[in-house]
């Protein structure tokens, strides 16, 4: 997906003033075009090459060419259907004149890099927006489109309210990996609120640098789907500190906060049904997003709550110092009482492992790592467990969360166990083909099997394992 923020905010932001009498177009001198015609047919006017300063916002102007442009014109000054082809546009120094009111029942929009639609632009001396909005991205590689059922931006008060956002894939879940040679993700992401203070909207437009004093998201709604049967990524993937540095110019975000908000993951196969992983009730807060350069750097942190498959109150505290060179963060959280078996739609598929009966007391963890290495502990409180593995299973996973499990009669019912609380060891080098995700997820494992199985791995590979250890130690230091 090539289509950046900034550019759909910007799409967004382009609008045609225009107004038409009798058969005589009138627009303001600056403006000028290649050729004029009037269309009886279609009662519109035919125009090429269009070239307009428009001034959006009272401090944001942008000069607009349109190779092709056709102008229906509506009652009362309004324009009933602006359609534009060809559309470029650099952002100008705004004059000192303010923004004049505009309304558009229909405005498209077509450029090299996307297709834009709006319904119910208006404009006014202090707001700028849209009732609805379809945005389609033309570049190789783009496979979702855009919709936003509601749009204000609020200039004087540094205010921008969305209703209705959503990113939806072009492909259904079967046809997506279609053509694709490395694994990849589907995402579906759908906003019910997003309300952004103290957002500078031409400074984000012209200098491509976002920053504001908070954000809120609410009702958002987060689908992932991952196919596992595809080669794993050749590149190496990046954490979140390579992320941040990759964001070109200026990212600077106070407290974001979400709120009633839900997040699912699928891992699909291809020959036996799809895992499934359910975070609920999600809520979180976020602060110090940001890029800058601080004389005292700034940590990043996000502290977040959520229902795991809808039962088990999970606790998450995630840290990161801003601008660190070898990506080091910390992770503390805690799981709640839950129903073991909740979790069998991922253990089934994942690991070739169901739980028949038992109960989660609770899960404490604490991770430390950087970009080669997760250290830690882990603390597992469970009862009456009982579990056994799948037969007639083949995994194109080979070790995945509980298919190493070498012998299952050696799984302790219940930690603690005979009052001797058994504490699990985090240790996990990193794969840099594995998402961030999955490299936070490794590490947890290898605390939680260390308890459950303390012989999960051969004693060949618990020596390669340490020898890869002590590797890791010695380049760090």
């Amino acid at each position: 997906m090539k289509v950046t923020f900034y550019s759909w905010m910007l799409a967004m932001a382009v609008w045609l003033p225009v107004a038409a009498a009798a058969d005589t177009p009138v627009w303001p001198a600056a403006w000028a075009a290649g050729t004029t015609s009037w269309n009886a047919a279609t009662t519109s006017w035919e125009v090429t090459d269009l070239k307009m300063p428009y001034q959006p916002l009272a401090e944001l102007r942008l000069d607009l060419r349109a190779a092709e442009a056709t102008l229906t014109p509506g009652p009362d000054g309004q324009w009933a259907h602006v359609r534009m082809r060809g559309v470029s546009w650099v952002a100008a120094e705004p004059p000192g004149s303010t923004v004049a009111p505009l309304r558009i029942d229909r405005l498209e929009m077509e450029n090299a890099r996307f297709n834009l639609t709006l319904h119910g632009y208006a404009q006014d001396t202090e707001s700028v927006g849209f009732d609805s909005l379809f945005l389609t991205p033309l570049q190789e590689g783009d496979r979702y489109i855009f919709t936003t059922d509601r749009m204000r931006i609020h200039s004087k008060s540094e205010l921008i309210l969305i209703e209705g956002f959503s990113m939806m894939p072009r492909l259904s879940v079967r046809d997506f990996p279609r053509g694709l040679e490395e694994r990849a993700t589907r995402m579906s992401l759908n906003v019910r609120k997003l309300e952004v203070n103290g957002a500078d909207v031409s400074d984000m437009v012209a200098k491509k640098n976002f920053s504001a004093d908070s954000t809120v998201l609410d009702g958002v709604f987060f689908t992932v789907d991952t196919y596992m049967f595809l080669p794993k990524r050749k590149e190496p993937h990046r954490l979140p500190h390579q992320l941040l540095a990759a964001v070109a110019p200026g990212l600077e975000l106070g407290v974001i906060e979400i709120t009633n908000s839900r997040v699912e993951v699928q891992f699909n196969h291809e020959r036996r049904r799809a895992g499934f992983l359910s975070f609920g009730d999600l809520r979180a807060t976020v602060r110090n997003l940001s890029n800058s350069q601080f004389d005292v750097p700034l940590d990043l942190e996000i502290d977040a709550q959520t229902l795991l498959y809808d039962q088990g109150l999970t606790q998450l505290t995630f840290r990161m110092p801003c601008g660190t060179p070898d990506g080091r963060f910390w992770i503390n959280g805690r799981l709640g009482a839950m129903d073991f078996r909740a979790v069998n739609p991922v253990l089934v598929t994942e690991g070739n492992f169901r739980v028949r009966r038992g109960a989660v007391d609770s899960l404490l963890f604490n991770i430390e790592a950087n970009d080669t290495l997760a250290t830690g502990e882990a603390y597992p409180f469970y009862h009456n467990l009982k579990a056994r593995k799948l037969r007639g299973f083949r995994s194109d996973q080979p070790r995945r969360f509980f298919s190493s499990i070498m012998d299952l009669l050696g799984i302790p019912d219940r930690n603690p166990e005979g009052g001797k609380l058994i504490i699990g060891n985090v240790l996990y080098p990193r794969n840099p083909q594995q998402s961030f995700l999955a490299y936070c997820w490794n590490a947890l494992r290898t605390g939680i099997l260390s308890v459950m199985t303390p012989n999960y791995l051969l004693p060949d590979a618990q020596e390669s394992e340490k020898r890869k250890l002590f590797q890791l130690r010695r380049r760090d230091k």
